[in-house]
């Protein structure tokens, strides 16, 4: 069986190679054909598929050098210990909206839900920011065993994004470590002045 990857191409699109899934917003899936080219530059008409106004635009992708590094906090409870990886959350939300008695507004009760509960969220997590350690064991890292498969975040996150890929997709990019589960994040104006995808990179499946 061939890996699943997704390959950064310079100042151009994604390209997906082993990823047939694609779920839309409404939940509906669609086959996908290797070797799809998904948007980057945010400009495309027929996101979150590329349509080659990159090239037009003279499209960018530097990195900012003022990017959240990362930053793990570690919240230790007397049943498990919650690693919160700061650098690399895409604030999807899923950890304080459904757990709010351990994800509070400033600070982490890892006492505040059950440990299944808990691990449960960690491995939701589709930036990887989450991740737990039970007593006396290694630090766990991994999330849900899922096929390949990129999905768009619900519409109040953006109409085309962000795509959050599982499934253990390996990220393909000469600039970073190769990674196994992240996000991409359309964003606009926050910190590279201009509308771009950022590629969350997280550690694990």
């Amino acid at each position: 069986m061939s890996k699943s990857l997704i390959t950064i191409i310079k100042r151009g699109p994604c390209v997906t190679s082993a990823v047939k899934v694609l779920i839309t917003q409404g939940g509906s899936k669609i086959e996908l054909d290797d070797h799809v080219k998904l948007c980057r530059c945010g400009e495309s008409l027929d996101k979150p598929f590329c349509d080659g106004l990159h090239e037009i635009l003279e499209f960018e992708d530097e990195k900012d050098p003022y990017r959240a590094p990362d930053n793990v906090d570690v919240y230790e409870g007397k049943r498990i210990t919650i690693y919160f990886d700061t650098g690399i959350c895409s604030h999807r939300g899923i950890c304080y909206e459904e757990l709010p008695s351990v994800w509070l507004e400033h600070d982490v009760n890892p006492d505040g839900a059950t440990v299944e509960k808990i691990i449960d969220i960690c491995k939701r997590c589709p930036s990887g920011a989450l991740s737990y350690q039970l007593p006396n064991k290694e630090r766990c890292q991994t999330g849900l065993e899922v096929q390949p498969q990129i999905t768009l975040a619900p519409r109040r996150y953006g109409f085309d994004g962000p795509l959050e890929v599982a499934g253990g997709v390996e990220l393909v990019d000469l600039m970073v470590t190769n990674q196994q589960r992240w996000t991409i994040t359309l964003f606009v104006d926050v910190v590279s002045q201009r509308i771009c995808l950022f590629v969350q990179e997280s550690i694990g499946q």
